[in-house]
């Protein structure tokens, strides 16, 4: 295994410059994701997504099929990976973009380094270097300063598939939960009605 700094094995960029606030337009051919789109289980809700029209005259770099977004303003400092997104997609300046550079595309999984920065060690490092008070950020270099350690893709994949069969586990019991809580509800207002 071997560590590394995140800036060594991939490509960090900004979000979209929007201007002020981002208006939503159904005529619009453009889709932005926002921090308020992504869901406690690290995805993106498409459901929530929005179209809006794009006016900084800076020609849009378009999200791609398992690019990283990061949240660098906020409570929270995670990342979320790019899968099954809208054509001309882009993000709002609340994310850093994360590609694995073509040097390492073979050797390092994206999917793999997105479960590594929500993890405690990298997390723990994001707390300590977070600057502000009431809104805390991550600078970009801090981003790319990010210590890594990348073991052979095999761990990598098996890792990422433990992840992925822990989110469906929480997704289960979720709804499991909320299932109780509707029989509960249903039940109270039974009473109530019978009474």
């Amino acid at each position: 295994m071997k560590s590394t700094a995140l800036i060594d094995i991939a490509d960090i960029k900004p979000g979209h410059p929007f201007r002020g606030s981002i208006n939503p337009s159904d005529d619009a051919d453009t889709f932005v994701i926002q921090i308020r789109d992504i869901n406690q289980y690290g995805e993106v809700d498409k459901q929530k997504i929005v179209k809006t029209a794009l006016t900084s005259k800076k020609k849009p770099v378009y999200l791609k099929e398992n690019d990283i977004l990061f949240a660098i303003k906020g409570a929270r400092h995670f990342a979320t990976l790019m899968q099954n997104i809208p054509d001309n997609s882009v993000c709002s300046p609340h994310f850093f973009v994360i590609q694995v550079n073509n040097k390492n595309a073979g050797h390092v999984i994206p999917a793999f380094i997105s479960w590594q920065l929500n993890q405690v060690i990298a997390q723990q490092y994001f707390k300590n270097s977070a600057e502000g008070t009431h809104y805390v950020s991550i600078r970009r270099k801090v981003l790319e300063d990010t210590p890594l350690v990348i073991p052979p893709i095999a761990e990598q994949k098996q890792i990422v598939a433990f992840n992925n069969a822990a989110i469906k586990e929480q997704k289960l019991f979720h709804q499991l939960i909320k299932n109780r809580q509707q029989q509960i509800d249903a039940l109270a207002i039974n009473l109530h009605q019978s009474s």
